[in-house]
């Protein structure tokens, strides 16, 4: 389009030069002509002297309107230039200016939001898909995370696309505020997905200087996608893992913790994973189990510490540590529930109050899924869209309450 505009509104010059300088030839060979005839000659008098100085005014009148209208033009074309460059100065400039508001880090204080939580999955509701067009902005962001780092220390991120990895950590460091990050290498089947957001991972530790990184977690729930293809790929996982792991270390990123996050069943079936990931990273949800949320507590103990099975027994016997990565319950809608597990604000408040304050005490790491409903996934269902302890218009859902911890 550059290229096309600029080919449109260039002047094109007409060939006034090389007309000047066949006169200028052409003037050069006949000087002598021209100062005979300006001289009466014995033969047809001063008539002919008259002739030959007209022919010479007219030569000279020719050539000088010639160069008048070369001027002309220029100047025209400069006149012109300059009020297109003033326009577009001006435009460019009223343009950016409309753009780029001062960002506003002001951060309201909540009185019902209480710092209880140990951790917070965390997706922006809009604008943070690569397929979606990528229209999340600094001050979204920033409006996530004044209002995360009112529950929270630490938050988890799904993935590197559409600058929120970037624009999160710019988000702690405009903010003050005291919030640990982990970062997400989001892997599947697609090798331009994964090469584009390895090479973003890169540039964002690098811009931060892993400041407020604690873990980056390679892949999320891959085992559970690719459980047909088993052993490979644990294989392929354990590669990623490792690859990610050297990449920080030899960049001085070593104390990094790098992971994998699955759901707490693949770890018991592929337990070679943990030679790779410096801890069990398990998404334990007793919504999927079918129970009550007052049975929500028994069912996540029994994922950790199951002998043989359980997450931290797993994690314990390889000198390990275990995390929860996901634990949560959806808010809506009442005809998505699944066996005894039924998806309203009411049930998940329950679950909610009956988990956070006993794990803090317990000494249980992990990360409540999650902050906002991202209306993007009802591409998937009402239910994937709709576990948020805010809705997506940032607003603390009616009948949600963030207890208050010893």
């Amino acid at each position: 389009m550059l290229r096309s505009f600029v080919s449109h509104s260039s002047f094109a010059m007409p060939a006034a030069d090389d007309d000047d300088d066949d006169d200028d030839e052409s003037d050069d060979g006949d000087g002598d002509d021209e100062e005979a005839a300006s001289k009466p000659r014995k033969v047809g008098g001063e008539m002919k002297a008259a002739k030959g100085e007209r022919g010479v005014d007219r030569l000279r009148t020719a050539k000088n309107g010639r160069v008048f209208f070369v001027l002309l033009a220029f100047l025209t074309l400069a006149a012109l230039s300059g009020t297109l460059t003033v326009y577009f100065i001006r435009y460019s400039t009223s343009t950016a200016s409309t753009r780029q508001k001062p960002l506003d880090l002001t951060i309201k204080l909540d009185s019902r939001l209480r710092k209880s939580l140990y951790g917070l999955d965390y997706t922006p509701p809009f604008g943070g898909q690569y397929d979606q067009g990528c229209y999340i902005t600094q001050q979204d962001v920033l409006d996530h995370v004044k209002l995360m780092s009112q529950l929270t220390t630490r938050i988890r991120l799904y993935g590197m696309d559409c600058l929120v990895a970037d624009f999160t950590l710019n988000a702690v460091r405009l903010l003050n505020v005291n919030l640990s990050v982990v970062l997400t290498l989001w892997e599947d089947n697609d090798i331009a997905m994964i090469t584009r957001q390895r090479k973003e991972l890169y540039r964002v530790v690098a811009k931060y200087g892993g400041q407020n990184i604690s873990y980056v977690s390679v892949g999320n729930e891959v085992l559970l996608r690719a459980a047909d293809k088993g052993d490979q790929a644990v294989k392929f996982m354990g590669k990623e893992i490792d690859k990610t792991r050297a990449w920080l270390k030899d960049q001085g990123y070593g104390h990094i913790g790098v992971v994998t996050t699955d759901v707490a069943d693949s770890w018991s079936t592929y337990p070679d994973i943990l030679s790779h990931s410096d801890e069990a990273w398990g998404n334990v949800h007793p919504f999927f189990a079918g129970v009550l949320p007052t049975a929500g507590w028994d069912f996540a103990m029994k994922s950790l510490a199951a002998k043989g099975t359980g997450l931290a027994w797993l994690a314990n016997k390889t000198g390990k540590s275990a995390m929860i990565s996901e634990i949560g319950w959806p808010t809506a809608p009442v005809n998505e529930s699944y066996q005894a597990s039924v998806p309203t604000v009411e049930n998940m408040n329950t679950f909610f109050n009956l988990w956070v304050c006993p794990a803090n005490r317990a000494g249980i790491k992990y990360f409540w899924f999650e902050a906002f409903d991202c209306p993007w996934k009802e591409a998937y269902s009402i239910r994937e869209a709709s576990w948020g302890l805010f809705d997506s218009s940032l607003k603390l859902k009616d009948g949600v309450v963030i207890p208050q911890c010893d």
